[in-house]
Order: structure tokens, then sequence, then C-alpha cells
């Protein structure tokens, strides 16, 4: 699979080397690119219902004075809610058909 050395992980890596994803680096992590096969997992979600990782699709941080107040005008959220280093960009995406 190659060499793998200073890769992120996403929080779902594990799930994925698990369930026999083949892994490849993708902007900087060791993401899962296929299972099964591009056909199978076509039915897959058509028939059921598919996930996908989104988690490393983008990070922010914000470090200045009024930071929480910044995050909390924005509608998705309430950052003052939550511990300081949290994620706050959704980590799926769910396909259900």
């Amino acid at each position: 699979m190659g060499d793998d050395a200073g890769l992120r992980e996403t929080p779902l890596h594990s799930v994925h080397v698990r369930l026999g994803a083949r892994m490849l680096p993708f902007a900087g992590y060791n993401m899962p690119v296929q299972y099964s096969g591009v056909l199978d997992e076509h039915a897959a979600v058509r028939e059921r219902v598919g996930l996908f990782d989104l988690s490393h699709m983008g990070e922010i941080e914000v470090r200045v004075d009024g930071a929480l107040a910044f995050l909390d005008s924005r509608p998705a959220m309430t950052a003052h809610r939550m511990p300081i280093c949290f994620h706050a960009a959704p980590s799926l995406a769910l396909s259900i058909s």
C-alpha cells in the first residue's frame, strides 16, 4: 500500500481499515478509495445507504480576540458551548435512498 509515513488519518481511519478499504494518500491523508469495487459500491449507495468521511475536507483556525463571538455569529453552530480544539465541521455526509 505504499509508504504512509507522515500521512494524517481521519477519525474513521481505523473503521475503514477494519472493513478492508483500499487506502491511498490523498491531500495529506491516508484515505479509503475503494472497498469492493465501483459497481458494488454504487449499487450499495443506490439501494441502501452510503457514508462519505468529510473530516479531511477543511479545517479552520480562528486565533483572534472575539473568536467565539465571531464563530457564534455563523448560523450552523454555537462555538461557546464547544471545548477548545473542537471539530466544528460535520464528519459525515449521508446519502439515503
